[in-house]
């Protein structure tokens, strides 16, 4: 059986094919395309006269001999309902079936693409067919240093703003995702915005630094919409400068809003033990300092201090997706997590808490969502009512690895770590000396803990962060 030569009207409508005698039996599909193809056994096409072939009705593993009878192979169905009857014989043994075949009218065309082919890609890619009102799926994979924007304006895609979406195929439909080169920006004061931000005064990748106007505030500002990558000029926030010289307090505008697309890094000296961050952002005991509430965002090398929220998050409230590597958290207070809200994805390694105080998890509160925490330290925060360290008393999951919990404590409940699902994953992790107990379930019980024999014999990077309380920053 070959294929056929005749060019048939898209209007006259679909083609079918089948193949059987798989080892379980039966197996047939249905193709569509404007054109006729006829397949025969044990061969899968992916292109018709260069045009892909994109959409089965089932799926189909590959088979191999037989022959295959049915309606007439030759023969273009019209728009209707039939029942397609095969008979299998050849390698294995003589089988038969039938199978409801539904023929529809035309295709639809889909045609995706990239608006800038360096930023990206896109699946599936170019030019497609597929049965009318079927939900196609889409994705868009940003290349590095490129963020994913939008699907362009379609009324047909479910979530333009989402890289991983479908679009319903309701008519010939083109479908454009947006990449963005993600550019740099460069903060060049400690100080804050004394009214509105300026997002002019902040250039992308400027070209040398220097003193300036381009506040964090500012910076986030333009930010907004292609993303950014946000650092701090080293000759500013300079390793010889006091704390105060080095800390950007939050005025009148109160907290930070993260847009997507976000990298904040702070300026450092050293390396892994000797690490030193030399930027601090300081909520003034009187708001919460970031706020990200949806899209992607990544902190690192900050001190985020004195943050305070009569709700939740003192220092970080986040319900997006939150990378936070090598950060300091100490003197932050709210009702639920101190230190960090989430409730959204929260992934945490490196960092410190220390000093920070909440109704429910002095250090951290997990709503809902999920946190994994790894190579952190927690010592002496304070929680009231929940757990001093990590409260995950609400629906959140939660996952920590070689961290160390010391010196926490609670009034009502557990010093150290609090949760409510007794699945959560504790792995490597020294918890001792906290107030009210080290860990406790709700229904269930702790997983075993690593616990130091004394003070003395806990990690170094451990010690280094005990002594902070009487040295809190070099």
């Amino acid at each position: 059986m070959g294929e056929m030569q005749t060019t048939h009207p898209a209007s006259q409508l679909r083609s079918i094919c089948w193949r059987c005698c798989t080892p379980s039996g039966l197996d047939a599909c249905v193709r569509y395309h404007p054109e006729h193809i006829v397949e025969q056994p044990a061969e899968r096409k992916t292109s018709y006269n260069g045009t892909p072939v994109a959409q089965y009705l089932c799926y189909t593993a590959t088979s191999s001999g037989g022959s295959a009878s049915a309606i007439n192979s030759s023969t273009l169905l019209g728009v209707g309902s039939y029942t397609l009857g095969v008979t299998c014989t050849g390698l294995y043994p003589t089988a038969t079936g039938s199978y409801p075949l539904g023929v529809y009218a035309n295709g639809d065309v889909l045609t995706v693409s990239a608006n800038n082919a360096q930023g990206g890609s896109v699946v599936p890619a170019g030019v497609g067919i597929y049965v009318p009102t079927l939900q196609v799926p889409l994705y868009a994979t940003p290349n590095a240093g490129y963020a994913f924007l939008r699907w362009e304006a379609n009324p047909d895609i479910d979530n333009t703003s989402s890289p991983s979406t479908y679009v319903t195929m309701n008519a010939n439909e083109t479908v454009t995702a947006d990449f963005a080169l993600i550019p740099s920006f460069v903060v060049n004061t400690p100080l804050d915005d004394a009214s509105t931000p300026v997002a002019s005064n902040c250039p992308a990748n400027p070209s040398s630094a220097g003193g300036g106007s381009c506040t964090l505030r500012d910076a986030l500002l333009a930010s907004m919409g292609s993303g950014g990558n946000i650092s701090f000029d080293p000759t500013v926030f300079a390793p010889g400068n006091t704390i105060a010289a080095n800390t950007i307090t939050l005025g009148v505008d109160g907290s930070l809003t993260i847009p997507t697309h976000i990298t904040i890094t702070g300026a450092t000296s050293g390396s892994g033990a000797t690490l030193t961050t030399w930027v601090a952002v300081s909520g003034a005991s009187s708001n919460s300092v970031f706020i990200l509430s949806g899209g992607t965002a990544s902190i690192s090398n900050l001190t985020i201090e004195n943050g305070s929220s009569s709700g939740n998050g003192g220092g970080i409230s986040n319900s997006g997706t939150l990378t936070v590597i090598s950060c300091t958290f100490t003197g932050n207070t709210a009702s639920h997590g101190g230190g960090i809200v989430n409730s959204g994805s929260l992934t945490l390694s490196s960092s410190a808490f220390y000093g920070n105080s909440a109704t429910y998890g002095g250090a951290i509160s997990i709503l809902s969502g999920s946190v994994t925490v790894s190579g952190s330290t927690f010592y002496d925060n304070l929680g009231s009512s929940g757990a001093g360290a990590i409260d995950d008393t609400q629906s959140g999951s939660f996952t920590v690895t070689g961290s160390t919990f010391y010196g926490n404590n609670s009034i009502d409940s557990t010093g150290g770590i609090a949760v409510a699902n007794s699945s959560f994953l504790m792995n490597n992790t020294i918890a001792t000396g906290n107030a009210g107990g080290d860990c406790s379930i709700t229904a269930g019980t702790c997983p075993p803990l690593a616990r130091a024999a004394t003070w003395w014999a806990c990690p170094p990077t451990w010690l280094r962060w005990a002594t902070m309380e009487a040295q809190p920053r070099p």
